[in-house]
């Protein structure tokens, strides 16, 4: 139980450091301090309109999500035991929301600079592809812990 804690602590960490890099961000995205600087440029000035930005935020923010999900489920883990239906509808919703953005934010990075001639060898999409690793691997884990879940009511009912 102390590893779960511990994990439990480091995803607490994880999420606050993703929230407060996520606004960061948005706070100190390209162009922005321009803003401050010359007011002639604020009418040309459309940082929401870029395609790439818009499409980053969201894909971040349902890693940022997933993550919150996985603090709650790892918390169900501590208060309630392993096996509890709780923690797997939670570990699951994390496994799916990590599915989604790292399948989707791999085929933008990749599909998007192709269309617009970059040589595939330059694109870096390995933190995509990792959180759809980290995705699946979770959504194993959570079916693991639904079959422990019916295997300890099974052996409660039979005691």
């Amino acid at each position: 139980m102390k590893k779960i804690k511990f994990l439990h602590y480091f995803v607490i960490a994880l999420l606050l450091i993703n929230i407060i890099w996520f606004l960061r961000y948005i706070y100190y995205q390209p162009k922005f301090h321009k803003l401050f600087f010359n007011i002639a440029e604020v009418q040309n000035y459309a940082p929401y309109k870029d395609v790439n930005f818009l499409v980053d935020m969201f894909f971040y923010l349902l890693t940022i999500v997933g993550l919150f999900f996985i603090h709650l489920g790892l918390y169900d883990f501590i208060k309630k035991g392993f096996f509890n239906t709780k923690s797997y509808s939670r570990s699951r919703r994390a496994a799916l929301l990590f599915v989604i953005s790292g399948s989707f934010n791999f085929v933008f990075h990749v599909v998007n600079p192709l269309f617009k001639g970059r040589n595939f060898f330059e694109l870096f999409i390995g933190n995509d592809f990792l959180i759809l690793v980290l995705g699946i691997g979770l959504y194993v884990l959570a079916d693991l812990v639904q079959n422990g879940n019916v295997l300890k009511q099974e052996n409660d009912l039979t005691i």
